[in-house]
């Protein structure tokens, strides 16, 4: 692993060195890395500040340090203790401030960790290549190097239109060990005033839908053909279906066509060309809510759609893993186990449930919810939604809602409230900047960070009722939590792992 030079006015009045750095870490692994900064001036550096700014998957025991002093053409040594909380793939950094250089801006030294195991991973999974209508001669290898690179994402899955790139995801997976190109996918849609059926305005080219884990995208146009028999068609295939970007300005849906689908798998409710806030990705959440308050349990999901180099990588989704497999991202864009970000970090649950589980309940009772919330931007507002499954769609109402002044970064709460059976709850969360992209390339809101998760849906059942203690709460330890907020133990120095 090579760190980023450090990119000083002053590079000749000192050096700063790092080691023991892992080449391979596995979750549950601790180990120690020294910082060494070297004075090769004649003046005395006080005041010396690091900050490390810790991947969520690993724990660590002190992220703020100050070294006193360090004498002319000396060296002082500090040591940070890490562990792999769990799996999954980040930015380490390290930002350090001298005083006596008469330059305070923080000075960053950065690389890239992976960690195996089970864990949280970020994927992208809606890019385009040179093999359909990417747009700067970007290859399917030219997209993984990107994000894999310059986002720290560990997956990525290329949806070209009407083709399935299964030679060049094979390339890719032969060379990386931590990351995965997802093969035999794409984008069914194709440039048209005509497209499976109906007459469309002048503008708008036809809807398009995303089909994951396929044999083939079929882009022949059959008189009669509907959308139901694509998703029919994909489904059958052991395939995955997903509505694309359905309010895209010249490639939407018609509302009652994407509601009336069965069996479909999910929307993308977050398409990177618009930030979630502006009209066309608000009126896809919207139709995401309606058609899961009629019981159809779809999966929203962020994707980049990108067409351009510098775009594909963000948004992104969280994925809960075992492990970073082929076979478990299928299962993750399956069951709906993650959440959409571009950088902001989310742990929402009711009862430990999260992102499409279920909490069983024999009848209205309470239930403890908890928020965790990190992001290295400022947190602006946090809103829990609530719709119920009823016979007739309805919007979502919010819940519970939280405004911030640019105070925090880092928000825990717990509570306990009532539930009752047909409701669900989702969380979506406003930070000041976008950590890993802007989240949009369009409209109003270009540059905020967001985050949302797939809903928790209570559930009637002749179970016992799920308890809802806290079994932290038992622990004496010093609990701390990642970025991600799995928990861990700090304590006297020594770092523990909390199964």
């Amino acid at each position: 692993m090579e760190l980023e030079n450090l990119q000083l006015k002053n590079i000749t009045l000192y050096k700063v060195e790092i080691e023991g750095l892992p080449s391979i870490i596995e979750r549950k692994d601790t180990f120690k890395v020294i910082l060494k900064i070297t004075n090769n001036s004649s003046v005395i550096f006080r005041r010396v500040k690091i900050n490390v700014d810790c991947p969520y998957m690993l724990g660590i025991d002190e992220e703020n340090v100050k070294i006193s002093k360090i004498e002319p053409y000396q060296t002082e040594e500090v040591v940070f203790n890490f562990i792999a909380v769990h799996g999954g793939r980040d930015f380490l950094k390290f930002n350090i401030t001298i005083t006596e250089l008469f330059d305070r801006r923080v000075q960053t030294m950065q690389t890239i960790l992976s960690v195996k195991g089970k864990g949280l991973y970020r994927g992208d999974n809606h890019t385009h290549s040179t093999r359909s209508d990417g747009q700067n001669n970007n290859s399917v290898f030219d997209n993984a190097v990107r994000v894999r690179d310059t986002r720290a994402l560990s997956w990525i899955t290329p949806t070209d239109h009407c083709y399935i790139n299964t030679q060049d995801c094979d390339e890719i997976n032969k060379v990386y060990d931590d990351f995965v190109a997802f093969p035999n996918s794409g984008e069914y849609g194709a440039i048209g005033r005509k497209f499976v059926r109906g007459s469309y305005p002048d503008g708008k080219i036809g809807e398009h839908g995303l089909q994951y884990n396929v044999n083939f995208v079929n882009n022949k146009l059959i008189d009669g053909r509907v959308w139901q028999n694509v998703v029919d068609e994909t489904i059958n295939q052991g395939g995955l279906f997903y509505i694309a970007h359905p309010f895209a300005p010249t490639i939407w849906w018609d509302f009652d066509e994407a509601y009336n689908l069965e069996h479909a798998t999910g929307i993308e409710v977050w398409q990177g060309d618009f930030h979630p806030l502006d009209t066309p990705n608000r009126m896809a959440f919207d139709l995401w809510d309606k058609m899961n308050s009629v019981g159809k349990k779809m999966n929203g999901i962020a994707n980049s759609d990108g067409h351009f180099l510098h775009r594909t990588g963000h948004p992104f989704i969280m994925a809960k893993m075992d492990s970073l497999t082929r076979e478990n991202i299928h299962e993750a864009l399956k069951n709906g186990h993650f959440y959409g970000s571009n950088g902001v970090h989310i742990s929402f649950t009711i009862n430990g449930k999260e992102n499409n589980e279920v909490v069983y309940i024999k009848e209205t009772g309470k239930a403890r919810f908890a928020i965790r919330i990190y992001d290295t931007s400022p947190i602006l507002n946090i809103k829990i939604l609530k719709n119920t499954v009823k016979k007739n769609p309805t919007e979502s109402i919010i819940f519970k809602e939280y405004n911030f002044n640019e105070e925090i970064n880092d928000f825990f709460e717990e509570f306990t409230e009532d539930i009752s059976p047909n409701d669900f709850y989702r969380l979506e969360v406003i930070t000041k900047e976008g950590t890993i992209g802007p989240g949009a390339f369009l409209g109003d809101y270009y540059g905020l960070g967001f985050g949302f998760t797939n809903p928790i849906y209570i559930e009637k059942s002749s179970k016992e009722h799920q308890t809802t203690e806290n079994p932290l709460e038992t622990i004496e330890k010093n609990i701390k939590y990642t970025k991600s907020s799995y928990p861990y133990v700090c304590y006297d120095g020594i770092l523990e792992l909390i199964e």
